[in-house]
């Protein structure tokens, strides 16, 4: 893997690292590269993340009738899960958490928020 950002960059995001698992990476500094080892562990908050969308739920032992909780950037919002595929789900979002929930979506990624399950 290579990712190309500059040494500023760098060096900012591996700030407050914790330590259990190395990951090498290949990172390039204009014309040189450099082999670095970064260490990283889960927080308790931080999910599972799977190559599909349904992975990502088996990973982390949710199901259907599932409800879960995040904020997306806009406040707290709920999920509960319906259905789910080959690779994606279907939920119904609750997003003042008041038990009323929308119609059922089928494009809700997880990836980007840290959920829990609540019930």
């Amino acid at each position: 893997m290579k990712a190309y950002i500059n040494r500023e960059k760098f060096d900012l995001l591996n700030k407050g690292i914790n330590v259990t698992t190395t990951i090498t990476t290949h990172i390039a500094f204009d014309d040189d590269v450099e082999i670095c080892e970064s260490k990283k562990t889960l927080s308790d908050n931080e999910i599972k993340l799977g190559s599909t969308e349904k992975e990502t739920l088996l990973l982390n032992g949710w199901g259907v009738g599932d409800i879960l909780e995040g904020d997306e950037g806009y406040g707290t919002i709920r999920i509960k899960i319906t259905a789910i595929g080959e690779e994606r789900f279907l939920c119904k979002c609750d997003y003042k958490c008041n038990g009323i929930y929308s119609e059922e979506y089928g494009s809700k990624t997880l990836g980007r928020t840290e959920w829990k399950k609540i019930n």
